[in-house]
Formats: structure tokens, sequence, C-alpha cells
């Protein structure tokens, strides 16, 4: 996992009899254990069920990592006889047929050989036999069957602890009598085998239902083993090979996935639109870093990257004014479980509200719940695995926006003006320009200050006031300096007044005996008042 970056941990559960947790090892720096691990041999006995019930306190024990990051597989040949009581998976106990004097051999006893002495697993008698291959009907039907069938027999009263092997038997035979507990052979009951069976494939699915599981058949070692329709069935009705389970632990999502965005609307309160669709982006970031820009590929319809002359991503847009405009996202690559993978686009607020306050409340992720103003109405991710499975669609929360309208003083007479132009200063020497804009009653509304004479420069300021309202405008200037005009557009004879569409303007000249100066009072020329919210939306789409 060097190239990923990824950190991986991997813990080995082994059973035989009993189950045999491993500590949790690092993949990469604890590789050797690790494989160590797999050739060590445990024998004596096959518990199914008690390997899973390590496996089950091994994956709750590692509270760092997500349930949802967390996968197990299951390696057998299928068969298991043991099973284990109220979760101990140190235990191993089982049920026997044989009369104790009859057993035949040690490993009768509650062995792999009792369904050999008397089996219930007989049509003929009205049971259900043990399927032979994956079919979930088949095997529903079974587990069903051997439930009433230990109900109807009382058959827990007759499980006992399974020490009869390596010649335990033979070794202790008085020990081993008198914890022997014989079952009666009645057609309605269950042998060592069905509870085995049953108590694993709970056990496994119940571990499935909280993790991603996988069911990988090998040959048996016996002769007389393997139940390879077990482990398919588990496996959902086919064997797992390690390809598909490298591909399901690497690949989050892969090609056909997609993910449908819909656009925030609600009737008569507010309408978002995809704005400036060729500026969007796809941000590939985690084991490598790359950003797609947007390529046309038709009406309403955009590419990003490419490999083998096909996009990596795909955009295509619905416009809609109803609330049906939608944006669907399509994956035609796979995204590791180490990688991130985002759409970046804007989109544009088309009816903001004119009178003034503050609208909405901004939630960039949509963490806080909040119920007005979504930039998005749903989106919601369609995963598609490594191979080829849809799998359960994710809604991802909505962001919300928020805007203010300042509320507009136009004064009694209802005008705005502004004021704006530049000018060429030349001079010897440099000097500082200060400039100044007073109200009517001489107080100061705005400054500026320290203009090298020698830089062309723009001045610009808009405000709210009444017409007579005598304000202006006071430049600075040092002695011997001259100025030049440009770009003054429609406003005439800025030296001493300006126009506002030809009309002059009443402006108060201050009065000063500063000769030393040259003063210019300019009024503030009329201007529109035009606009749109824009609101930026980065989508972070994470499997």
């Amino acid at each position: 996992m060097s190239e990923t970056g990824a950190k991986v941990n991997v813990g080995i559960v082994q059973f035989n009899r009993t189950g045999h947790p491993s500590d949790w090892m690092d993949l990469e720096t604890q590789y050797a254990d690790i494989e160590a691990l797999f050739k060590n041999k445990q024998s004596g006995g096959t518990n199914m069920h008690a390997g899973l019930l390590a496996a089950k306190e091994l994956l709750a024990s590692d509270t760092e990592t997500p349930d949802s990051r967390k996968y197990f597989i299951l390696v057998s040949d299928g068969d298991t006889y043991l099973f284990c009581k109220n979760g101990d998976y140190t235990v191993p106990y089982s049920r026997a047929y044989s009369p104790f004097d009859k057993a035949g051999g040690a490993r009768a006893y509650g062995g792999y050989y009792d369904e050999g002495y008397y089996t219930p697993n007989k049509p003929n008698v009205g049971n259900v036999m043990r399927p032979k291959s994956a079919d979930e009907a088949e095997w529903a039907a079974y587990l069903k069957d051997v439930e009433a069938r230990n109900s109807e027999s009382n058959g827990d009263q007759y499980d006992f602890k399974w020490m009869y092997y390596d010649e335990a038997w033979s070794k202790n035979p008085d020990l081993a009598k008198q914890t022997y507990i014989e079952q009666p052979r009645v057609w309605r009951s269950a042998s060592n085998t069905d509870m085995a069976f049953y108590n694993a494939i709970q056990v496994y699915k119940e571990l499935a239902g909280k993790y991603h599981g996988f069911a990988s058949s090998v040959p048996t070692l016996a002769a007389y083993g393997g139940k390879s329709s077990l482990m398919a069935y588990l496996n959902g009705g086919k064997d797992a090979t390690f390809d598909e389970i490298q591909n399901e632990l690497l690949y989050l999502i892969s090609e056909g996935s997609r993910v449908e965005d819909t656009m925030g609307y609600v009737d008569g309160q507010y309408n978002f639109d995809l704005y400036n669709p060729d500026g969007m982006t796809v941000t590939l970031s985690g084991t490598k870093s790359e950003t797609y820009k947007a390529e046309k590929l038709g009406d309403n319809h955009w590419g990003f990257g490419s490999a083998d002359g096909k996009p990596l991503f795909e955009v295509q847009y619905t416009p809609a004014s109803d609330g049906t405009e939608k944006l669907v996202w399509t994956f035609n690559t796979s995204i590791t479980n180490f990688d991130r993978v985002s759409l970046d686009y804007k989109v544009k607020l088309m009816n903001p509200k004119t009178e003034a306050g503050t609208y909405g409340t901004y939630d960039r992720d949509g963490s806080k719940g909040y119920d007005e103003l979504f930039t998005n109405n749903s989106a919601v991710l369609y995963p598609v695995n490594s191979q080829g499975k849809e799998g359960t669609p994710a809604e991802f929360p909505k962001p919300t926006v928020s805007y203010t309208v300042k509320k507009q003083d136009p004064g009694p007479s209802g005008n705005k003006f502004r004021f704006s132009f530049t000018k060429l200063w030349q001079g010897e020497k440099e000097d500082s320009i200060n400039w100044t804009l007073y109200n009517a009653d001489g107080a100061v509304v705005s400054k500026k200050f320290n203009k090298k004479v020698t830089d062309e420069y723009t001045w610009n300021y808009e405000t709210w006031f009444r017409d007579d309202a005598g304000y202006y405008l006071v430049e600075e200037v040092p002695d011997g300096y001259a100025a030049t005009y440009k770009n003054v557009g429609s406003y005439a004879d800025v030296t001493d007044r300006c126009y506002n569409g030809g009309t002059i303007i009443n402006s108060k000249i201050p009065k000063t005996g500063d000769t030393s100066k040259l003063f210019l009072w300019l009024m503030l020329a009329f201007a529109a008042l035009g606009g749109i919210v824009l609101i930026t939306r980065k989508k972070a789409e994470k499997a």
C-alpha cells in the first residue's frame, strides 16, 4: 500500500475446535508476520462458528475505523460440525446420536462421523435436506426446518463440551464418559452438523449486515469433506475469487456509478441555475492529485479527462424552470477507497429578494440541517461496484447559503450619485496629493491621502444624497503642478463643476484663504445600480 499512502490493518482468525484471533497488524510493516500466520496449521476439529465469533470480537475491537470501511473474508472448505454457546469461542460443543458403548471410535462422539450413525436429513420422513446448491430459498427452508427440529426435540439439552479428539477418549475414558450426553435418535431432531451450520450462518449474516463480507471456498483437505455450496450461498450465490475481493477492497465506486444533482428550487421562493458550466472542473485527490477541466461534448454535455479516447467523467445538464433542473455526473473510471473526487461548479440565484434583510443561513456542507435556500434540492450517489452490481443509493446532505440585501436610503429626492475620473499629473518633483469629500455642513465623508503626483490615478466614490445637499470634493495640489484629465466620459468642465446628463448640479464652494494650493470642487455624478447574487459550491461526493 506504499503507492497509495493508505494504512491497512489486518487481523487473522484461525479456527479448529476453537477460535484463535491474532492482534491487528499493519499490512505494509508486518507483512511477514501476516504471511507466517497463514502458513501456521491448526488441526483437531472444525468449528466455523468459533472462528466467526472470534472475528466478530476482533472487528468490534477496532474503534478507530468506521464499520463501513471494515471487511472480513471467510476462507473454508465449507465443512463444520462443532459450535459454541453464549458467544464463547474458546469452548467447543457438539451433540451425538452414537451410543457411548457403540461409538465405533473416538471421533464418532459428536464428531464428523456422527451423522454416519444416524442422520435426520432425509426428505422421506418429512425433513428438509441440507442443500447441495447455493440456492437461497433452499437454504432458507433448511435453516427454518433445523430450527423447528431442534425446538421440537429440545435439542439444546443434549449439547456437551466436546473433547474427543487427539486421543482424549483413550487417554481419559472416565472423564469422557462423564461429560458425554447421548441424543435420542428421532427424525424430528437436529444433528451436531445441522447445529454447526445453523449457528455459523447466523453469525456470518450478522457480520455481513454490518461489514463488507466475502466467503471464499478452498479445496478440502479431507476426502470425505467439502461443502462449497455453503460458501457460495454465504457469498450471495457464487464463490468469491481473490481477484474479485481485491477489486472490492480497492475500488469504492467503479464505472457506471453516477451522481444525480437537482438544482435548488422552491416555487415562488428561490431558484438556482447552473452558472458558467464551461468553467466546471473535476478534482481527484488521494493517491494522486489531478484537476480536469470541462470539455464540451455537445449541447449541455461535458467531458473531463480522457483514457483510451473516452472521458473519465461526464456531466449532462437538463435545464428547467419548474424544479426539475439537474446535473447527472457519470463515472467512466473506478475510484479507489484511498481517493476522493469532487465536481466543482457554480450556481446563480436567479430571483434574489429586493427588500432589505438577510435571507437563508450559510451551511457549507449541509451538516447543520437548515431548511431554506438549498443550493440543490437533492444529490444522490448511485454506486456500481467493480463487479457491475448496483449498490444502495446514498443521499448527500444539502448545503444552504445566505445573502443580505442592504437597506438603501435614497434621501428625499431618491437619487444616487457616483463620481469617477482619471488624472495624469506632471511635475518636476514628487509630492503628495490629498483629497477629501465633504458634505454641506463641512463634515468629512471620505478621505484619501498621499498619492504621488507623478502617478496616473482613478478616484471612485459612490453615495446617496439629496440633489441640493451641496456635497463637494476638494483636491489639494502642490504648487507648480498641472493636471490633464482622461476617461472623463460625459462629465465636462470638471475643473469647477460636474455635469449629470447635461444638467449642472448646484455645489457649495468652500471659502479658503490658502492661495498656495489649487482647489477643485467636483460633484458626484449619477450612476445606476444593478447586480446578481453568485454562490460558489464545491461538492465533494465520498464513498
